[in-house]
Formats: structure tokens, sequence, C-alpha cells
């Protein structure tokens, strides 16, 4: 799963927050991979896509099941760690 990523997102009772949010998400990764790596193109291929999932209720165990069985045990872990090390990086690298 190197080359997209599955977020499970509520956008409350404005829907179009979604699309907003995600146009937001890919402007600003496709800027910073771009100054990192000193270049100017396109990151993300084409539009998101997104399905909507019935209730909480209804989808957390099926997602919880999905997660457990594509993870391998300890890669949590590392996720984690990452997270929060990215959240702790200035913007720019600087």
């Amino acid at each position: 799963m190197t080359n997209h990523v599955h977020l499970v997102i509520d956008p409350g009772s404005q829907v179009e927050n979604l699309t907003l949010l995600m146009k937001r998400i890919a402007g600003r990764q496709t800027r910073d991979i771009n100054t990192i790596e000193n270049r100017s193109s396109s990151l993300w291929e084409g539009r998101f896509k997104s399905s909507p999932i019935k209730t909480p209720e209804e989808q957390s165990p099926k997602y919880q099941q999905w997660l457990s069985e594509t993870f391998p045990d300890g890669e949590w872990n590392l996720i984690r760690e990452a997270t929060q090390q990215g959240q702790g990086r200035p913007r720019n690298g600087k």
C-alpha cells in the first residue's frame, strides 16, 4: 500500500467540506514534496475517491477487522511514531 491512503472522515452535516479538505490536503502535500525534492509536478493522480460508510456502529467492527488483517503486528507502532514525528516537523523541513 505504498501508493495510496485510506481515510475515514466524518464530514458532518456539510458533505461539501470533504471535497475542500481533500483539495487542501492534496495541495499542501504536493507543495511540500515538490519543495523537499526540488521539483515541480503533480503528485496526486486524479480526483480522490470516496465511499459512504453507513454508520460507525454498523461499520466500525468491519473496519477494525480490515485494519488488523491489513497491517502486520507491530506496524501500528511505526505508524504512530511516524505520525508523531511528522506533527513536530517544521514546514519546509526548516
